[in-house]
């Protein structure tokens, strides 16, 4: 991939002519910087595998999105100071599972397809249906896998790994009513969720399937 710089200056199509995209990027990354848009459906379009930073990039009423994502993207973006300046969107994000449209200004945007690795932050996490022998994931992120061992016991490993088990926090909740959900680190990269009905006499519960579970990772350490 080349990575291409435009600085300073202005794109625009015909009045009346728009043009489709007024920078289209197919796995190539692009840093752009205090560039005007007018006459454009999209201003800048991304597509395929590119790391993208976008500061200060403007649209016009005549501009319909100014950064529009295509469903196969799958790289970077970093958009600072973005404004639409009379375009009707900001961001069109085509992705399945994506923002969808946004129609309003950000100061920051990003896009990244790994999570952060600082303190605190969150490395995996998602939903999942339990009820079965091989787990629907219903969203997730940070995760290469889920296994139901047995009833109500499920592994999940995590795409990357920790320096230890103590590199991560762990929570889980399900839609068991009354019930809970013991969370167990295994080595440095596997998370082990345990559901359990309601307690009973103060005792917690035995392991049961639930279809709706949530879990969070969080880098502590």
């Amino acid at each position: 991939m080349c990575p291409y710089l435009i600085t300073d200056t202005t794109i625009a199509g015909g009045t009346g002519t728009p043009l489709t995209y007024g920078i289209d990027m197919v796995y190539d990354s692009l840093r752009c910087d205090n560039v005007h848009f007018e006459e454009c459906e999209s201003a800048i379009h991304i597509n395929g595998i590119g790391n993208h930073v976008l500061i200060n990039v403007t649209g016009q009423d005549t501009v319909t999105n100014v950064v529009e994502i295509h469903e196969d993207f799958a790289g970077t973006l970093l958009t600072l100071g973005c404004s639409r300046r009379g375009a009707t969107n900001l961001i069109k994000d085509n992705r399945v599972g994506g923002v969808g449209t946004i129609s309003y200004d950000l100061s920051f945007y990003q896009i990244d397809p790994e999570p952060p690795v600082t303190l605190g932050a969150n490395l995996a996490g998602g939903t999942f249906d339990g009820g079965s022998d091989t787990p629907a994931t219903t969203f997730c992120y940070g995760v290469s896998s889920i296994a139901r061992n047995s009833t109500g016991d499920y592994t999940v490993t995590l795409s990357r790994p920790g320096t230890s088990a103590f590199s991560f926090s762990v929570q889980a909740n399900s839609n068991t009513q009354g019930g809970s959900v013991d969370c167990n680190l295994v080595g440095s990269s596997t998370v082990k969720l345990v559901n359990r009905g309601p307690a009973n006499g103060g005792v917690a519960g035995s392991p049961t399937n639930a279809n709706e579970i949530h879990f969070t990772v969080a880098r502590c350490a």
